[in-house]
């Protein structure tokens, strides 16, 4: 008798409850995906991020969402996840001059310095106020003179010119919104359209510029770039990447899926926002691709080892499982 009690606890389900958070903005995440590892059993957070799901006790739950990584718990009573962005960052990845390589694998030293660290130092000069803050430069004052620039060396590093002074890179977002408020044919154009009004932008960003700062700091610049908006193949290239992510995801759940051409076009254009780019893409993948996909998972019309075509057809988008 006493076996058989064990045994039938082993087996109880249990109520999990929680919260699924975002890293970025502690957040709740609506529409993310909680599955039961190794099974197509699951739900989606509410509007709050809030979830309830009943597993069998032991079970692993699976906590993904579009852009972020998936994470694994073993099932208790109350489960909060908080995930992290999946996007690749400089702790991870460095970009060199001709390459790039993973920061375990570099053999440089790569420092992250705040505007609050530099504010310990009296003087108007950035390259003094690194002096003493990142291992492998160095700051020198050659001429002593009043207003003379710092001169910075950055040990072990070079160009393809053999010169070791550093290039310093400045971004700003000087012009934007003067950008958003007058030109109002953001959307895609033809070629030559898009030609004349790169040069009108670049003026128009100049003008801004020139407002912001004085004429001996903009002499002191060698360049400046003002960056295009994003085209419709580059909007489409992004989608791709992100889709390819959650192929990823589905596969660990033994579900392969593929999006057609059409598909793509689609979401890119639903992912598109004049003002804000490629930024609501990953909201339209997830309302219009994940959501849906989850609720077919939950229902039963796709199970694991199962393959799924999805397209684009009479303005929606559709998934069938391929035999």
């Amino acid at each position: 008798m006493a076996l058989l009690l064990g045994t039938t606890s082993a087996f109880a389900s249990i109520t999990v409850k929680g919260q699924v958070t975002s890293a970025e903005d502690g957040l709740g995440m609506p529409g993310a995906s909680i599955v039961v590892k190794g099974t197509t059993t699951g739900t989606i957070t509410d509007f709050d991020g809030n979830y309830e799901i009943e597993v069998d006790n032991g079970a692993t739950l699976v906590f993904s969402f579009m852009g972020y990584k998936s994470q694994e718990h073993k099932a208790v009573p109350h489960l909060s996840v908080t995930l992290q962005s999946d996007a690749i960052m400089m702790q991870e990845v460095v970009s060199l001059g001709y390459s790039s390589v993973k920061k375990a694998e570099l053999s440089s030293a790569v420092v992250t310095v705040s505007a609050d660290q530099l504010t310990d130092v009296t003087t108007s000069d950035v390259g003094n106020m690194l002096q003493g803050k990142v291992a492998g430069v160095q700051v020198t004052n050659a001429g002593g003179q009043p207003g003379d620039a710092a001169q910075i060396r950055v040990r072990g590093t070079g160009s393809i010119t053999a010169s070791s002074d550093p290039v310093i890179i400045m971004t700003s977002n000087i012009g934007a919104k003067l950008l958003t408020e007058n030109h109002s044919s953001l959307g895609f154009t033809d070629e030559n359209s898009e030609n004349k009004e790169t040069e009108n932008t670049k003026e128009l960003v100049l003008g801004e510029l020139k407002k912001a700062f004085r004429p001996e700091f903009i002499n002191r610049i060698d360049d400046i770039i003002v960056f295009d908006r994003l085209s419709k193949d580059e909007i489409k290239e992004i989608a791709v990447k992100m889709l390819a992510g959650l192929k990823k995801r589905l596969s660990d759940m033994e579900i392969e899926i593929e999006f057609t051409d059409e598909a793509v076009s689609a979401i890119a254009d639903k992912g598109f926002d004049e003002v804000y780019g490629a930024r609501p893409l990953r909201r339209a993948i997830t309302s219009d691709i994940e959501d849906p996909l989850s609720e077919k998972m939950l229902d039963g019309t796709i199970k694991a080892k199962s393959k799924v075509k999805c397209d684009f057809a009479d303005g929606k988008f559709t998934f069938a499982e391929v035999k």
